[in-house]
């Protein structure tokens, strides 16, 4: 078996999380025999490595996580109208697959201004340099919201929407 850094993002996952699962008779199953059964459930695609080289041939899944300068609130508010209008060429090109604000809290009222601090995003690309280039020209980027020094780039992970 290869060394879960080479593995898919969710069959690593599967193999660090999964290795306490009883049987229903409550005694231990063997990790081995837990992580090979569960893996058999994804498709081919999730559950295969790849060398260096096979990643950059095609399209991966990047985590990113970007936080928001400080006291950029009322900046993030005024540029979202224009965030989400040009983000939506990039959700249908297949470049974004899910993107979303951190909350410092959940509002308790619906008036209230949600309390973002960030945001979470998950894109597809070839490269981290197609990642950086895309996200690079986002408005939340050229007006000064997120704080891109302090934003962390995942991956590349293989995934079942990334072939």
């Amino acid at each position: 078996m290869p060394p879960p850094s080479t593995l898919s993002l969710p069959r690593a996952i599967l193999l660090n999380h999964l290795k306490p699962l009883r049987t229903t008779q409550g005694t231990p199953m063997a990790a081995t025999t837990n992580a090979t059964t569960l893996l058999s459930l994804f498709p081919r695609g999730m559950a295969t490595s790849s060398t260096p080289t096979e990643l950059k041939k095609r399209k991966n899944e990047y985590l990113i996580i970007v936080p928001d300068k400080e006291e950029s609130l009322a900046r993030r508010l005024e540029v979202r109208g224009t965030h989400l209008a040009n983000i939506k060429p990039i959700i249908i090109s297949g470049f974004l697959k899910l993107g979303g604000s951190i909350l410092d809290y959940h509002p308790t009222q619906e008036s209230e201004t949600p309390p973002m601090k960030g945001s979470v995003l998950i894109a597809v690309a070839e490269s981290e340099e197609e990642v950086r280039e895309v996200l690079l020209k986002d408005v939340y980027v050229t007006a000064g919201v997120w704080d891109v020094e302090k934003g962390n780039l995942y991956g590349p992970c293989e995934g079942e929407t990334a072939k």
